[in-house]
């Protein structure tokens, strides 16, 4: 089987209740090399990503009387982790001489947001279909 599933239920680093969830299915496509490897590296990514997006956008919105974690910077800390991600990848299949690849699908659930919310990221051909009570869910998040 060359898919690898990642679940994260504790994406901070913090002490404290988790305030954010990553749960992820990597497809690897020719081996599994690349979606293990994917598998291990983006959450520290997603987590870095989020808390520069966080601090970055906390000295704007503390002016504004804002959030600092809003669903566009949420957005743009996924798609800058895929980014950075695929081009670390690429630079580890010339030196490993790898030769498969993976697709993503990704959820990112902010638990600590009132109500809880998730922000879904796929990478090619792997969709996400929620369903509660075998009746699809409305994702509003969307990268």
């Amino acid at each position: 089987m060359e898919d690898v599933a990642l679940l994260v239920d504790a994406l901070d680093e913090a002490a404290g209740p988790p305030r954010r969830a990553l749960y992820a299915v990597f497809d690897g496509h020719g081996g599994r090399d690349c979606a293990d490897w994917v598998s291990q590296r983006l959450p520290g990514l997603v987590r870095h990503e989020l808390d520069n997006n966080a601090t970055a956008g906390a000295s704007a919105n503390s002016k504004a009387g804002g959030s600092s974690s809003t669903a566009a910077t949420v957005k743009e800390a996924l798609r800058r982790s895929f980014a950075l991600c695929d081009t670390e990848l690429l630079r580890a299949c010339d030196d490993e001489k790898w030769c498969d690849g993976c697709c993503a699908v990704t959820a990112l659930l902010e638990l600590d947001a009132a109500p809880p919310r998730g922000c879904v990221a796929n990478l090619r051909d792997s969709p996400l279909l929620l369903l509660e009570h075998g009746l699809l869910v409305e994702i509003y998040c969307y990268v």
